[in-house]
């Protein structure tokens, strides 16, 4: 959703909607994206058992690919799909459709697209980070909190409270306890805690001026109205299996 309202802003952020096109799902050599990562994201969601609704079944691997083969279908239906949309940039598509058309044309370049066409500046997002989740979870299993470490933020938490999980990165990053280990060992710590949380505030105060501006991902729309379109998203038949299987795998990502 965040994505769709933020590049169909006037004028949009981004310059690569103006030469995408959102239904290219193969790459140069033939393959797509979903045959490269949807075996590991179905085989993530059957290891942890989801509960999607009343159903305790995940996607099975040829219903995933089904699923992926229908959001095709509605992008190319979507997109110069007819003699006054022929022409018309993937950008133009966003600014002249209806809000939901829109919405199911920007969701299905974040799910399915290659990104080929704009030089792989976008596409495919929603696919990656849920391989991404299932793959860096399998490396901590395999080897361990010892030798793996693994932070996993929303956005949305981002966005609520950005210095604590700004500073929440930096601990991260540098230790929570550099301090103590550095006064033990007669060190200087790389990044004192303090600074961190100077560094942290700063981070805040930039992306508050930013909600100022124009360009950011709520192009005016309430909670309640983000919600709402957030549910007809849910209930899509092409968008929703795989966008609620998806959002099961990020949401245990966060929780772990």
């Amino acid at each position: 959703l965040s994505n769709y309202l933020y590049h169909s802003q006037d004028p949009t952020p981004e310059n690569w909607v103006h030469e995408d096109d959102p239904c290219r799902e193969l790459y140069e050599d033939g393959a797509s994206l979903g045959s490269h990562v949807l075996m590991t994201v179905v085989s993530g969601l059957q290891k942890h058992s989801v509960v999607l609704g009343n159903t305790t079944k995940a996607l099975p691997l040829d219903s995933a690919e089904q699923n992926l083969s229908n959001i095709v279908n509605m992008c190319h239906s979507l997109y110069q799909s007819n003699q006054s949309t022929k022409n018309k940039t993937f950008y133009e598509h966003l600014q002249y459709f209806s809000e939901w058309d829109g919405l199911r044309l920007a969701s299905a370049q974040m799910i399915v697209s290659s990104g080929v066409a704009n030089n792989h500046l976008a596409g495919g997002d929603m696919l990656r980070m849920a391989n991404n989740v299932v793959r860096f979870t399998k490396l901590l299993e395999e080897k361990g909190d010892k030798d793996v470490q693994l932070l996993t933020l929303s956005m949305d938490d981002f966005i609520s409270d950005t210095a604590r999980n700004t500073m929440k990165f930096l601990d991260f990053i540098f230790g929570e306890d550099s301090n103590d280990q550095s006064v033990e060992n007669n060190v200087s710590p790389i990044m004192p805690r303090n600074v961190r949380w100077e560094a942290s505030k700063q981070e805040e105060y930039k992306f508050l001026a930013k909600q100022n501006d124009a360009h950011v991902t709520t192009k005016g729309k309430s909670r309640v109205e983000k919600q709402e379109l957030k549910e007809k998203l849910r209930r899509s038949p092409e968008l929703g299996p795989i966008l609620s299987h998806i959002e099961v795998l990020v949401n245990h990502a966060l929780m772990a």
